[in-house]
């Protein structure tokens, strides 16, 4: 992409803290699951491409600002993260993010957290033409026939004139300073945030796109969303581990630790659910195994907790575009009998993939005293993964 060369730091305000609604659901609607994924996820993801963005302050409704961090940092990897909570309207929460603005932000982007189609094309021009106007406003011009309809009768209004504005808008700090200084009543009762640069008697530069950016507002938004989300292909891994026991070692399973005399033996924790896990995950999105990824022979490794392994196998997954769709997975030990510890394993593991727990499956069984585990010897795990490529990677091979 040719770029226009702007060079000021840019801070991109994720307004987060809306409800369900008008969606019919009883959550913010942004964090309702598509394709394994909260629907934040891919409202974020496209940010990490872009030029110029340096950071990026999420406004979350009140109680739920440590999940919108979690996902924001899975998201964005290395990027500034900051989270603030929201106010009683659009713009109480605006000016709640600008209040915890670095001070060395040049110009801000203001997105709707609810339009996950917006590109990371369509971010960079309108980092770009910030270059050239103290605002910017990504939509479309009108293509059906626009009518008012009023009670003194009916007019046609020529589409040229109708412009159907979109997220996210860029402001120069000449101009947000002035805009958010305005009175609260002007403020709140603004229905974008260019209304109010228009209140400053600055126009804004109206920038055309082509890709799709609509917005998620009602429950057939939501499930047209869902099904877009879910058009890549889906893969399927299988991943298989064992360990033998061994003496003065703690015993992990699935990421929490297991009472028992012995522990299992291993360069790592020895985590055998987990290193199942992360192989069918790896497997599935044909990144290899974890012996390529975290090789014995290298110290680095020595001792690594299983949670962490998973963390970081998970992340590989998601810079490449998979969506966790399920997991399933079988331990085959003699010993200690793990009944108890299913709900436990697969509530520890939803919580490090950032899934849901019903896309978790734990199962336990015995060997029928056959064999080595049959003889005590050790443990064994097998893991099925089925994940689907999102459809954020999908659209980056078009563009």
């Amino acid at each position: 992409m040719d770029h226009k060369g702007y060079d000021g730091m840019v801070t991109a305000i994720i307004v987060a803290g809306g409800s369900g609604r008008r969606v019919g659901a009883n959550k913010n609607k942004v964090l309702l699951p598509v394709a394994g994924q909260p629907l934040l996820a891919y409202t974020l993801d496209p940010f990490r491409e872009v030029e110029g963005v340096c950071g990026v302050c999420l406004v979350a409704a009140a109680g739920e600002e440590q999940q919108v961090r979690r996902i924001a940092q899975r998201c964005l990897l290395e990027m500034d993260i900051t989270v603030v909570t929201g106010g009683d309207t659009r713009g109480d929460s605006v000016r709640a993010a600008i209040a915890a603005l670095p001070a060395e932000t040049d110009s801000i982007l203001i997105h709707d957290a609810a339009r996950p189609y917006a590109t990371a094309g369509i971010i960079q021009a309108v980092v770009d033409e910030l270059a050239c106007h103290e605002g910017v406003v990504p939509g479309k011009y009108a293509v059906s026939t626009v009518r008012r309809v009023t009670s003194e009768g009916v007019t046609i209004i020529p589409r040229d004139e109708v412009f159907l504005a979109e997220t996210p808008q860029g402001f120069r700090r000449s101009a947000w300073t002035r805009m958010y200084a305005l009175p609260a009543k002007t403020i709140r009762e603004a229905t974008d945030d260019a209304a109010l640069l228009q209140h400053i008697g600055i126009r804004p530069f109206f920038l055309v796109t082509a890709d799709t950016n609509d917005k998620i507002t009602t429950m057939e938004d939501y499930r047209r969303f869902v099904q877009d989300a879910s058009t890549g292909v889906t893969r399927v891994g299988y991943g298989y581990d064992i360990h033998t026991f061994a003496a003065q070692r703690p015993l992990w399973l699935g990421g929490i630790p297991i009472p028992h005399s012995q522990g299992l033996e291993g360069h790592s924790d020895a985590d055998v659910v987990i290193h199942a896990v992360a192989d069918a995950l790896l497997g599935a999105a044909a990144l290899g195994d974890i012996g390529e990824w975290f090789p014995p022979s290298d110290e680095r490794w020595r001792g690594l907790c299983g949670k962490d392994l998973l963390r970081q196998v998970a992340q590989q997954l998601t810079e490449r575009g998979y969506a966790i769709v399920h997991i399933d997975v079988t331990v085959i030990a003699e010993e200690p009998h793990l009944g108890v510890y299913k709900k436990a394993m697969q509530e520890c593991l939803a919580e490090i993939l950032q899934v849901n727990a019903a896309a978790v499956s734990v199962k336990a069984t015995t060997n029928e005293r056959i064999g080595a585990i049959g003889r005590r010897e050790g443990i064994a795990a097998q893991a099925v993964a089925t994940v689907s490529e999102r459809m954020i990677s999908t659209w980056k091979t078009k563009q």
